[in-house]
């Protein structure tokens, strides 16, 4: 996945400091970082944020004309073999919610469709990109230091108890740091609700 090189990433996150310096993180931890990142992102949001080829094997389920597929932000479908036929190009279109139509009838529930389709964002939203950028960042201060994540609350005064931000993508939290959150939390979702 190249959303962002290592050269961008180092130049969004380096201003007048050494954190991603070449001599310590190299390029290829910086990428391993932000694949790590964008492919939690992706999951997450449930949307590839640059253009992504998919081959999808599918039941269909009803009679229907439609086909549901899995990723949105459609942008072109390669393919459409229903029961080892391929369809003519021109016989279907999907729109980029992810749904396929098919203009030659309607699907029996007995049939096995593959299609192959590319989805994703073609140019990826500023926050997605500043959330990877800070996320390696982020990571490369925990590498150097014993705290790996961000304090959510902490008792003052005669006790308390330090509780941190724990990476828990159902409950928001994506990663341990919060300014990274914060950034993801600004994204569209296109999780289907009932997944």
């Amino acid at each position: 996945m190249a959303i962002l090189t290592a050269a961008e990433i180092r130049a969004r996150v380096s201003r007048g400091s050494p954190s991603l310096s070449e001599s310590e993180f190299s390029d290829d931890w910086v990428e391993e970082t932000r694949d790590l990142f964008m492919d939690a992102l992706t999951a997450h949001k449930g949307v590839a944020y640059e253009p992504t080829t998919t081959v999808e094997k599918i039941r269909v389920s009803s009679y229907s004309n439609q086909i549901v597929l899995r990723w949105p932000k459609v942008t072109s479908v390669t393919s459409l073999v229903v029961n080892g036929t391929t369809i003519d190009s021109t016989a279907y279109e999907a729109d980029e919610s992810g749904v396929l139509y098919y203009f030659g009838g309607s699907f029996s529930p007995r049939y096995r469709a593959t299609v192959t389709y590319v989805h994703g964002y073609t140019t990826a939203p500023a926050a997605a990109l500043q959330a990877c950028a800070l996320f390696v960042e982020r990571m490369a201060a925990a590498e150097r230091s014993s705290a790996t994540r961000d304090v959510s609350s902490q008792g003052f005064d005669g006790g308390g108890v330090t509780v941190y931000i724990r990476a828990n993508a159902d409950k928001g939290n994506l990663t341990a740091f919060a300014d990274v959150n914060d950034l993801v939390a600004a994204l569209p979702s296109y999780r289907p609700m009932f997944a």
